[in-house]
């Protein structure tokens, strides 16, 4: 099962005051550390960014939106665009502790259901965006976007996928401690405050 893994980094990091992306975690940048932890469980990897002079330090290939100001759904529409396996581990860049072996879980789960993509929940919330899709979503998305739709939600409601739950991830050995971290997303300053006090 070939995958390429996908970071996403085109958000404004409004609530943050600054560049998410960039801030430190442990003796790295944030999205340096996810790079090297997707590398670590995916064949390929690539960065969807509208500001890629920030991130040449990665050295990696990078592709912009070409639907501006739409979102999330720019950015995987745009990735699985330029994708080469048929599987495709999106990330966003704001979860500096995702979990490579619950995303390698997601992309098993998807390929045995024979559905196009798969989705964790956790704490009554649906995380699209650390989640495993297949090729065959992205006329799904274009379409949605050629419609000016912008939620990833919606768009997933109208095709097979499938929605891996917390008790799922449990069941397979995740604790409610680990489970917290992987899907701790890192949006406003006292939510990297938080991330600095964990052992990384």
């Amino acid at each position: 099962m070939e995958i390429t893994g996908i970071i996403l980094a085109g958000g404004k990091s409004s609530r943050m005051g600054r560049n998410k992306a960039l801030l430190q975690v442990g003796d790295e940048t944030n999205i340096g550390r996810i790079k090297r932890l997707i590398q670590t469980r995916t064949d390929h990897q690539i960065l969807i960014t509208n500001d890629p002079d920030s991130y040449e330090f990665l050295q990696m290939p990078m592709y912009e939106d070409e639907h501006k100001e739409h979102g999330p759904l720019a950015g995987i529409e745009v990735a699985l665009k330029h994708s080469e396996t048929p599987w495709n581990l999106i990330i966003a860049c704001d979860m500096p502790f995702a979990d490579m072996e619950i995303a390698r879980f997601l992309c098993k789960k998807v390929q045995e259901s024979g559905a196009m993509a798969a989705v964790p929940e956790y704490n009554g919330k649906r995380h699209p965006l650390f989640a495993c899709y297949h090729k065959d979503f992205l006329p799904y998305v274009v379409d949605a976007l050629e419609e000016g739709e912008k939620r990833m939600v919606n768009v997933l409601d109208q095709v097979n996928a499938i929605t891996v739950t917390e008790e799922d991830l449990k069941d397979a050995g995740w604790s409610e401690a680990h489970l917290k971290l992987a899907f701790y997303n890192m949006n406003r300053p006292e939510d990297y405050e938080w991330v600095q006090t964990q052992q990384v």
